[in-house]
């Protein structure tokens, strides 16, 4: 009987030894699955704000397309996107909404002096540090097939659009 007693009394941190190691890797596996959470949430963001500076980037195509649609005589030079009013002094509701001197008021305009660096537009009031950068490369006229040539002449321009959005301190993404 001695000799059971002096056996159990050598195992009486062997418990607890073995307690402690199941918890130690209750805790690496605990501080992996939060690492990879993390890296998971960092992947959606991105992706998520370069998906919005995508989509930034078509609504500038997009606006400079409908503003060579509203041009006559067309264009034929290089223009890129310019701030109508930078100073913000406009007193017009351009864009018919009942608010002045918003972001988005002054961004109807194009010039050829900006064709090497176009001034960032905002998409709109509720995103100002969403911009897009837009610049229309005029590759000269041509006739339209199937129209009278003295009455209409197909202009052909390759468009560039460039989207970028700001998140928190300083993040830009451009598209």
């Amino acid at each position: 009987m001695l000799k059971m007693t002096a056996l159990l009394k050598k195992d009486q941190g062997s418990v607890i030894v073995a307690a402690m190691l199941i918890l130690v890797l209750l805790t690496i596996i605990g501080i992996a699955a939060t690492s990879t959470s993390r890296t998971e949430l960092n992947i959606t963001s991105n992706t998520q704000l370069h998906k919005m500076a995508f989509f930034t980037a078509e609504s500038g195509w997009q606006h400079l397309t409908n503003w060579l649609d509203d041009e006559y005589p067309l264009p034929t030079q290089n223009i890129g996107s310019k701030l109508k009013d930078p100073e913000g002094s406009d007193i017009e509701d351009n864009d018919l909404d009942g608010l002045f001197n918003e972001p988005d008021e002054a961004i109807d305009d194009y010039d050829s002096a900006q064709y090497g660096s176009p001034q960032g537009l905002p998409l709109s009031d509720t995103h100002p540090h969403w911009k897009y950068f837009a610049t229309a490369e005029f590759q000269g006229a041509g006739i339209s097939p199937g129209w009278d040539p003295s009455l209409f002449l197909k202009y052909n321009y390759q468009i560039i659009s460039i989207g970028e959005v700001r998140q928190g301190k300083g993040w830009r993404f451009r598209r």
